[in-house]
């Protein structure tokens, strides 16, 4: 029996021109980029709890080369650091505050980042909502404070009170931000918090 998210697969699949491998490969770079040896491995494990088919090794690893030969994807190095630094730069956002990718990691290129937003977009009612678009929380260590960003404030304080934080200050509204580089969202929230010393 076919579900609607098995059919929602392969049509996104045939009108992005991608095979299960690199739809995976892809993912894996929206959720937890990785080392470009890492990767594959740690992508399949991803889709291993889901009704997405598991694709082999092989296959992620051959992805790896077809995703960067379309340049929709690359394995970092310091030109694609200053790139990315270029591009951030130029926009109107906080942000990246989960930093630029590390030299070696395997990542979107802009055309690639720009491709998943339009296969994983966050209104594709067959794919449900994007979880860790609504449930993601940054922490920004300092040394004397920790600043937290998030776009669901609620679902941050629980995150704040299980990593034994002390909020002191309120919620700030900070408009558009970045986790990662290519990633904005739309709305968000700012607090600062010390750590919990009892």
């Amino acid at each position: 029996m076919t579900t609607n998210a098995d059919e929602s697969l392969r049509t996104t699949l045939a009108k992005f021109n991608l095979t299960l491998a690199e739809y995976v490969m892809l993912n894996l770079v929206r959720y937890e980029p990785r080392h470009v040896n890492d990767a594959p491995g740690y992508a399949r494990g991803l889709v291993t709890d889901t009704s997405v088919p598991v694709p082999t090794v092989s296959e992620c690893k051959a992805a790896i080369r077809t995703l960067c030969d379309r340049n929709l994807a690359r394995v970092i190095d310091l030109d694609s650091q200053r790139e990315i630094r270029r591009f951030v730069s130029s926009l109107n956002c906080i942000g990246p505050t989960d930093g630029i990718p590390l030299i070696g990691q395997f990542d979107y290129t802009i055309d690639g980042a720009s491709l998943c937003r339009d296969v994983l977009n966050f209104a594709n009612s067959d794919f449900g909502d994007d979880y860790y678009w609504h449930n993601y929380v940054c922490f920004i260590r300092r040394r004397s404070l920790t600043i937290v960003y998030t776009f669901d404030s609620e679902w941050a304080d629980d995150s704040i009170t299980s990593c034994e934080l002390v909020p002191v200050s309120d919620w700030e509204p900070i408009g558009i931000w970045r986790s990662q580089w290519w990633h904005e969202i739309p709305s968000g929230y700012r607090r600062e918090c010390l750590p919990d010393l009892d």
